[in-house]
Order: structure tokens, then sequence, then C-alpha cells
């Protein structure tokens, strides 16, 4: 080390003159710069010319030297400023005492954010250098994420760098391989082992290790307990590099990426579909997982889109294709309009001449909770019920009721629905409870809705049906207007035909037809399952208009 200081300090002392002003540049060759360092040091030709090859690497890879006298042997400094870069390095590195950084600089969480941004501008340097050569990684981080798909929505969370702008802040559940995931898979193995494998590309050991990544990571962030799912397929992305990392672990970094299916049972199930979960858990629909944006949120999927040759159709594809994580079935599997007063029956079964009438004695607050709890499983993700301090909402339908006054009328209802041959009511851990019916075979009673024909401009044709508002013992129901553009205008006259007893058959040759097609598929999407009955031969809107 001694004689690296000295020949460095000797370097120093001969180096190449510029001047500040008027563009004279000295030039020294490195075979007389190594001479006259032979005859001052009395120091080896072959230590002089490691050091002065070390030396003019530095420099070269910092762009100091004119490149073309250099090819010609000769150290000329391009610049004056590169003449100082160059004195200055060079005194640090001849300098015993000199440093760049003092002793535990590095490992001061307190310089953290300046190690960042050192290191970022150090990477960016190094990936725009032009070279023959794809610049190398030099971190290496595998990752297990877990793709829990529930109600056509994917859960993302909120990831460690949340304060920092102009990233994205969410990703799937999972996180990075660490050495205890290892050394629970490889008990027989040291510390340099783990290291090792670790740092290494494609590592077979560290891929087997995933799913211990996996359990870790799942009770750390959703406090879900291995026995409350099991782990489905399992799906490898290609390799990705970006210059990347959380906080002050900033570098350009290959992950290698595996997605695990998660299929949970009820308890994990009950566990994340409460939909007032914290602000750090958020459900992407499947195209905003695509797009990798909801709103103002934005997903890290770059890895995966890259996966897919940045084709975000391709991606969605493999979305959809993609099993639930909960296997949800139903106790009916009729469709079912649900009364809205008191002495109606349920309509039962096909729509048409198949439909029955099923009567059960209802009382008001049993009548209010059916009709909240059929509005939650229809329209509770997008239109969600106010529900009362007591109460949790879920999805498909289920409540978490914590009022034992309240389990005690819903254990109620369900039993006296069930003795009517409808078992419409599923329950499960004594206080959860929903409606057990598909969405599409749920419907509401026409007295439910008030409906509205209406061309609010020129060639726009719409139909607005409004729902009631209710207090009921599991909350409200909103206030709010499903609107749904009518395709032509066609069927905005006839609609206001009939809207006034006088139906012009002349619009449409199969009048039936148009609206199996055409109108009963918007009113269903409200829980509607017919606007317009034929009675005694007549067509006739069963609703009652809106303000009329």
């Amino acid at each position: 080390m001694e004689l690296i200081i000295k020949l460095l300090q000797n370097i120093l002392q001969n180096l190449p003159l510029i001047a500040e002003e008027g563009g004279y540049k000295g030039k020294i060759s490195r075979d007389e710069l190594s001479k006259v360092m032979k005859e001052q040091t009395l120091a080896s030709h072959d230590a002089i010319n490691v050091v002065l090859e070390m030396v003019e690497l530095q420099w070269t890879k910092a762009g100091l030297l004119e490149p073309f006298e250099q090819k010609l042997g000769n150290w000329q400094f391009i610049s004056f400023p590169a003449s100082l870069a160059a004195r200055s390095w060079l005194d640090v590195m001849s300098d015993k005492e000199g440093y760049w950084f003092p002793g535990g600089w590095w490992a001061d969480q307190a310089n953290s954010e300046t190690h960042r941004e050192l290191l970022i501008k150090m990477e960016e340097l190094r990936l725009k250098s032009s070279s023959s050569r794809d610049p190398l990684p030099i971190r290496q981080i595998y990752v297990a994420w877990a793709l829990i798909k529930l109600n056509n929505h994917l859960l993302f969370v909120e990831r460690e760098d949340q304060t920092r702008g102009g990233v994205p802040h969410f990703v799937l559940p999972g996180g990075r391989l660490n050495i205890h995931d290892l050394r629970i898979n490889l008990e027989e193995s040291d510390q340099s082992e783990y290291l090792k494998i670790l740092q290494s590309s494609s590592s077979k050991k560290a891929i087997d290790s995933l799913p211990i990544t996996l359990k870790r990571e799942l009770e750390e962030e959703l406090e879900l307990d291995s026995s409350e799912y099991t782990v489905g397929e399992v799906f490898r992305l290609d390799p990705y590099e970006k210059l990347e990392g959380a906080g002050a672990n900033h570098a350009y970094t290959c992950y290698e990426i595996s997605l695990f299916s998660i299929e949970l049972n009820f308890k994990g199930f009950s566990r994340l579909a409460i939909l007032d979960k914290p602000i750090g858990h958020n459900w992407f629909t499947l195209e905003e997982a695509a797009r990798g944006q909801k709103g103002d949120k934005q997903a890290f999927i770059d890895a995966w889109r890259e996966h897919h040759g940045m084709n975000e159709e391709n991606l969605l594809s493999q979305l959809k294709e993609l099993q639930e994580s909960y296997k949800d079935s139903y106790y009916f599997n009729e469709m079912i309009d649900i009364p809205v007063q008191l002495g109606d029956p349920f309509q039962c079964g096909p729509t048409g001449n198949n439909e029955r009438e099923c009567l059960v004695n209802l009382d008001h607050e049993e009548l209010k909770l059916l009709l909240a709890m059929a509005w939650h499983r229809r329209h509770g993700t997008d239109f969600p019920l106010k529900v009362k301090n007591s109460i949790s909402s879920g999805l498909y339908g289920w409540f978490e009721v914590k009022d034992q006054q309240l389990v005690e009328l819903m254990k109620s209802l369900q039993q006296k629905l069930n003795g009517s041959e409808l078992p419409l009511i599923e329950s499960h851990d004594r206080n959860w409870f929903r409606l057990s019916v598909s969405m599409e075979n749920l419907f509401f009673n026409h007295e439910f809705f008030t409906y509205v024909l209406r061309k609010p401009i020129p060639e726009v044709w719409e139909l607005q049906l409004f729902p009631q508002v209710r207090d009921t013992p599991l909350g409200q129901l909103p206030k709010i207007v499903f609107s749904y553009p009518l395709h032509s205008e066609s069927m905005y006259n006839y609609l206001k035909s009939v809207e006034k007893d006088e139906e012009d058959e002349e619009i449409y040759s199969d009048q039936d037809n148009m609206m199996r097609k055409h109108l009963d598929p918007l009113v269903k999407q409200a829980g509607l399952r017919k606007l317009v009955r034929t009675s005694g031969g007549l067509r006739e809107i069963i609703c009652l208009p809106e303000n009329p």
C-alpha cells in the first residue's frame, strides 16, 4: 500500500499542465512519465506500469483525457475542469489519511437518502456508457408474488417506499427471498453458501425456496395463516432488469419473479373480503391491473408487462384466465325477485309462464333486512350500503355482524325462509351472513324502482331507474340513479307509446324479440327482471314513473 501511495504522489507532481484560459494544453508521454517515476522513486518498472495503467483506466472511464493524444501514448487533459477532477481524485488517493467518505458513512442510515442519490447517479452514468455488451445487473433479487383474485379483482398492497414520488406505490402481495428463508429450506448450508445463492442468477435453490418467502410475506402483509389457503399453479416471469430498489439499496437489478396463484378457504376469504380494509390494501379490476393504474394509484407490474412484450391485451387475457381465489357456491340456484311490500310474495323460477309465487309471512324488520342483503349481494361493490358501526360488509354479499341482537334476527329469518323451502340465507362462523344467490339470478320486485324515459340531448335517448332509499337494520341503501342509453330512437318511441297505453306495434315487427335482446339486458343490470310485461294481451310498463 505504501508503494502505491508513493507512486501516486509522484504522478501528482508530474501531471501535464493546462491553462484555465487561452487554450494552452501541455502533455507528457506515458513512457516519459514512467521514466521520470523510475528515477524519482526507484520503484520497479512493473510496479510503475501497473499503477499508471490503473490511473489511466480510471481517468479514461471518467472521460478526463484527450482521446487523440491518448492513442499516441500521451496524457493530456481534455479541459481545465477535467484536470481539476483528476488532481482532486489523485490527491485523495495519494494521501494516507485522505478519503471520499469517512469510515462508517455507508453504514449510517442517516445518510440513506444521500447513498441513494449517489448510487442512482453512478448507475445512470454506467448504464449510459457505450459498450459492445448489455450492462450487467449488480444486484440480484428473487421475488414471490401472490395472485389473489376475488370477484374479478386483483389484490395489491402498498409497497415499503410509500413516500417516494414518481414511483408506483402498489405491488402484488409478497416480497423478496432473504437469507432466513434459505436457512429454513436449506438447513445444511452455511452463511457463505446462502449469500452465494442469493446473489447468483437463476439459482434453482433460490427459486425452490420462494414458497417459504411467500408464506412469510402473506403472514406479515395480510395476516394470512398458511392453514387459510393453498398454493396453486406457479408462473415464472422472464428475468426483469431495471434500475430499482427501496431506499439506498438502489442499483441496476435483475428480478426473477415467481407468481403463485392462491386458493382461499372461508377463513382466509373472510380475512381479505372486508370492503373497508385499510388503505394499504387495494383491489384493482382486471383492466386496471393490466394497465397498472387505478385512479391516482399506480401498480408496479412492469416485469409482468414486459414478459408479455408490453402487450396489455395478452396480460389481460392471462388475468381473465386466472382462477378465482375463492370457490363460491350458492344455496339457491333459481331466479328470484325479493318482495318490497309486506304481504308480497317472492317470485321464483325462470321468467314467463314458469314463474311461481312463494309467500312467506315477513315482518317489517325482516323485509328491510332482506332488501339490504339483496342490495349488497347485487350492488355492494359498486354502490355500497352505508353500514352501521357493528357491521362490516364484504365481497360476494357477505356481512360480518357484531351486534348479537341482529345476529339473532338473521338466524330467525334464516329459519323462517328455510321452513318455506327458500334456503336464501347462508351463515358461517356464527356471525357471517349473506344472501346465497348468484348476482345473475337475483332481482327486486318491480315496486322497488321508478323510471323515467328521457331525451337529454339530440340523438341521445335513455332510460333511468330510481331504486328506493331505505333505512335497514344493516344500514342505509344509497341514493343512486341507474342510467342506460337506449340503442335507437325507435326503442325510445316504442316505450313512450307503451307508457301512454297506446302501444305502437308498427315500430317493431317483433316487440318481444326487441325486449329480449335490448331492453331486458339493460334493466337486469339494475336488478329488475323486466320493465315491460304482458297482461291481458296488453303490454305495460310495470314500474311507476318517477314524479308523475
